[in-house]
């Protein structure tokens, strides 16, 4: 009886702790993104120009926005874990490359988030990507309240069949 009792409690503490770790890993807060881009030399099948917000260890459906040169604002709503901001470059249109995206991140720069303040970030890419070393080339800026850095980085490609 005493055994079959402590299995219960060890499972209904195994269960309470699972629910309590989901639910931290699912906050979400709002955060003002305002991004640009400067990027030039992309590849001609790539058209697509998006601020993205990703997770360092997985690649999902990460809250995004279109960008361009000219400053473009948003608000999302992400989950704490997206603290990587990103230039994503699509090619949608010509194959072999459709579904085929380059982010550009920096190393060294994330969001930190507040609960009780305004997320707030001015994030710019530039530079000119290096045709013969894709993945050189491009850098990135952050300010705001959710920037850990200010420092100018050089951004590390990423490319994703999607």
């Amino acid at each position: 009886m005493k055994k079959s009792l402590i299995k219960k409690t060890v499972l209904l503490a195994g269960v309470a702790a699972a629910v309590s770790i989901t639910s931290a890993l699912a906050v979400t807060v709002p955060v003002q993104v305002t991004a640009a881009t400067t990027v030039s030399n992309l590849p001609a099948n790539f058209n697509v120009l998006q601020f993205t917000l990703l997770r360092p260890w997985e690649m999902d459906v990460a809250p995004s926005f279109a960008i361009s040169s000219s400053p473009t604002s948003d608000t999302l709503l992400v989950n704490v874990q997206n603290t990587m901001p990103a230039l994503e470059i699509s090619d949608t249109n010509i194959p072999p490359n459709i579904g085929l995206s380059w982010f550009y991140y920096c190393n060294g720069l994330s969001f930190t988030y507040s609960q009780t303040s305004p997320n707030i970030a001015t994030v710019t890419f530039s530079g000119m990507i290096n045709a013969s070393q894709p993945g050189t080339g491009v850098t990135c800026q952050c300010k705001g309240s959710t920037c850990s850095t200010t420092s100018t980085l050089p951004a590390t490609r990423k490319v994703v069949m999607q």
